[in-house]
């Protein structure tokens, strides 16, 4: 492709989609048909801006629903929850939509794709703004983003509302989830002792929900807390707490977390034990005989 067809395309992408429009819905449908469903969704939801923009719902469909066939019978699990999302789009159903991009938003964060996201988890917040459930859970995975990146303010921030949402929908799990989440950006953010005493309240409240996943990511988050107060004991009886809660449940990937914190602890528990034994050699006064 010459450089002034390129440009040409960059300053103005919608007029070539909508003069390829027929073609591209052809090229999703012929892809998919040959099994390959990355090609096919990946076009599609390239061409979505166009057939939210032109108004061309139906186009959509067609793409979403043969690139949506494709992937499960690839088990392409990503491109499988971005089809059904743009099948969502198609039927104009927020709530529907903001669900989707929050879940689109967890895979980001477990395939390590901070910056895609955020910007799913901030496009949820905006659709999720006329439901309350549906806003805490997209605003809880924005602070999951936040967090991510290092944002730990801004995570914290975020967290607070989550935190006034599910209070006033009484809603328990959501507010241990909240709670962890607010606790685990303050400790971010070296605000140690609010960190502490805000995880203490989340851990008092997992006794009431019996959620063996929160209650060990709270215990987890706890040792670190306390280790950074000096309460070494404290912080060394948190792992034990969370493996067991993780082992009820067999949580594979959180227990190799747990034993990995557990052995950190314990690496800089004995370190901190020799500065001190050496510190208090140096110290000692001569003996003059």
């Amino acid at each position: 492709m010459d450089t002034g067809t390129r440009a040409a395309l960059i300053a103005a992408p919608l007029e070539w989609l909508e003069a390829e429009r027929l073609a591209l819905v052809a090229v999703v449908v012929q892809a998919a048909g040959l099994g390959l469903g990355e090609v096919a969704w990946r076009i599609t939801a390239a061409a979505s801006v166009l057939f939210d923009t032109r108004n061309y719902p139906d186009d959509c469909r067609v793409c979403a629903r043969a690139a949506l066939a494709a992937c499960e019978a690839r088990g392409d699990r990503r491109g499988t929850a971005a089809m059904l999302h743009e099948l969502g789009r198609a039927a104009a159903d927020p709530q529907g939509e903001t669900l989707a991009l929050g879940g689109l938003a967890q895979i980001a964060l477990e395939r390590g794709a901070h910056t895609d996201a955020l910007a799913l988890a901030e496009e949820a917040v905006r659709l999720g703004a006329g439901n309350a459930r549906g806003l805490a859970q997209a605003l809880h995975r924005l602070g999951q983003a936040h967090l991510a990146r290092g944002a730990h303010a801004a995570a914290g921030e975020v967290f607070t509302r989550v935190v006034e949402l599910v209070r006033a929908k009484a809603d328990r799990v959501g507010l241990v989830y909240a709670t962890l989440g607010l606790g685990e950006s303050l400790l971010g953010s070296g605000e140690v002792d609010r960190a502490a005493r805000t995880l203490t309240g989340a851990l008092a409240e997992v006794a009431r929900i019996r959620n063996p996943l929160v209650d060990g990511r709270v215990h987890l988050a706890l040792a670190e807390a306390r280790h950074r107060q000096g309460r070494t004991a404290e912080a060394a009886a948190q792992p034990d707490a969370a493996q067991e809660a993780f082992s009820r449940i067999g949580a594979r990937g959180w227990l190799v977390r747990t034993e990995a914190a557990r052995s950190r602890l314990e690496e800089e528990a004995e370190a901190e034990a020799r500065a001190a034994g050496e510190s208090g050699v140096r110290a000692a006064p001569a003996d003059p005989r």
